[in-house]
């Protein structure tokens, strides 16, 4: 689970305790954090519906990051204006979680 965070978004990974079996992550990045837990076996893991995470980023680069992305992992909606005004889309992550990708674009 935190390797794709950690490959997707360049998050620092620091899991608990240092040496599996491991309990949690603790993921980084600048002032962003996110805690991942682990789970026993793989049957736990069963993707809700939906979106499990919503990441929201700046610095006008999603675009770059979608184009990355969609190399190596499941694009489920591309990219897109929303309502709001934000772009965002929707990839799954290597146990099937969907992550939305949003930030706002002036120029999209």
């Amino acid at each position: 689970g935190a390797r794709f965070y950690s490959d997707a978004f360049g998050f620092d990974v620091a899991p608990f305790p240092q040496h599996p079996p491991y309990q949690f992550a603790l993921l980084t990045r600048g002032g962003a954090e996110l805690m991942l837990r682990a789970t026993v076996s793989p049957e736990e893991v069963r993707p809700a519906p939906g979106w499990a995470v919503y990441v929201r980023l700046s610095g006008g680069r999603i675009r770059e990051l979608f184009d990355r992305l969609a190399e190596s992992y499941e694009i489920v909606r591309p990219l897109q204006r929303m309502p709001y005004d934000d772009v965002e889309f929707e990839v799954k992550d290597q146990d099937g979680h969907i992550v939305v990708v949003s930030e706002w674009l002036a120029d999209a």
